[in-house]
């Protein structure tokens, strides 16, 4: 058995920044390459709609009451007729019935699914997506709100509903109010996810700090145990527009110059290290720090396409970690002495 150990999330990027020299590859998720399709220019982050004649009366004029009308608008408006015209020219494509969750909080995102959803006439979407943003700012909130984007609430637990552990009640609900409106187990994608959304100083500051990156790779690992075949982060964005979602890479739209922010560098270690079985560890997350594990299945694509690893986050500003962690590979078993250093990602490859 090989391993490597990175015992920063310095080295690993640099690592990860000679492999993307050698191997140049577009920014994608790791996850599901099932493809999406615009379903209306004017509304970009939507995907493909489909449907029949939706009824809008009794929707509220409410932010995300005119984000719900706009969605069965494009129920209404051609989007079936869309659908239909794309198979036509390229069949066996996904399509995702996308930007559902506007509101994600546990009573808001059962409602919004189910108020399109039901509407949907039979048609049979090959993907459900909703977005999801740990963390927001808006003009006003109090800098103590739990959705605040402070470091200190860029948490795994706790904190409300603001932490990295409630994307598994994300898909557990898309998944359930899914069946509950008799679609044929489409996959469950979240279309864009992150710490925040607005265009604020706050939030840029957030997106600018290793903190992303950690919790990038954290609500990967935790997500795809979920169940999540697709996640996606907003890719390119300008800042200083009054229309922004924080991205990977910030672009100036002036001078064209590009500047990856850390959590771009999470998806170039996904591509080299990406195993598509996640493995249960126990006893590994805790409220500073995590340990997990995944492994490339023998009936994946080619071995080097895809790498067994266990993945370690260290979440404190100053406490290092030991753990001790029995691995078993088709070699045999053993036993792995781990470092988690603090603030840190780091990787050990099998």
């Amino acid at each position: 058995m090989r391993s490597r150990v990175r015992s920063s999330l310095a080295r690993a990027l640099a690592s990860a920044l000679v492999l993307a020299a050698c191997h140049p590859a577009p920014v994608s998720a790791p996850a599901s390459a099932a493809s999406s399709v615009p379903g209306a220019p004017a509304q970009p982050g939507a995907s493909t709609g489909a449907g029949r004649q939706p009824a809008t009366a009794g929707v509220p004029d409410t932010r995300a009451g005119r984000e719900l009308a706009w969605l069965l608008g494009v129920l209404a408006g051609g989007g079936l007729v869309y659908r239909q015209a794309i198979d036509a020219v390229k069949p066996g494509m996904t399509h995702a019935f996308g930007e559902l969750g506007g509101d994600w909080n546990p009573s808001g995102l059962g409602a919004r699914l189910d108020a399109i959803l039901s509407r949907l006439g039979g048609t049979q979407p090959g993907a459900v997506a909703t977005h999801w943003y740990m963390l927001g700012h808006w003009d006003g909130q109090a800098t103590t709100e739990p959705g605040y984007p402070a470091i200190e609430h860029v948490v795994a637990t706790g904190n409300g509903t603001n932490n990295i552990g409630y994307v598994s009640t994300i898909a557990s609900t898309v998944r359930d109010r899914a069946l509950g409106n008799s679609l044929d187990r489409p996959k469950i994608f979240l279309g864009e996810f992150g710490v925040s959304w607005s265009a604020t100083p706050m939030d840029a500051t957030i997106a600018d700090r290793l903190v992303t990156a950690l919790f990038n790779a954290e609500a990967q690992e935790t997500g795809k145990a979920a169940g999540f075949d697709s996640m996606q982060w907003f890719g390119i964005s300008d800042p200083v527009s009054p229309v922004w979602v924080p991205s990977l890479i910030e672009m100036d739209d002036a001078t064209g110059t590009p500047r990856p922010r850390p959590q771009y560098y999470v998806y170039l270690m996904y591509k080299y290290l990406y195993g598509n079985e996640t493995v249960a560890v126990e006893n590994g997350h805790q409220t500073d720090w995590s340990i997990y594990a995944s492994r490339a299945s023998r009936a994946s694509q080619p071995a080097s396409s895809g790498n067994s690893y266990l993945m370690l986050i260290n979440r404190t500003a100053a406490t290092e970690v030991t753990r001790v962690v029995k691995v078993s590979t088709a070699s045999g078993g053993r036993l792995l002495r781990l470092t988690l250093h603090p603030h840190s990602l780091a990787i050990v490859s099998f």
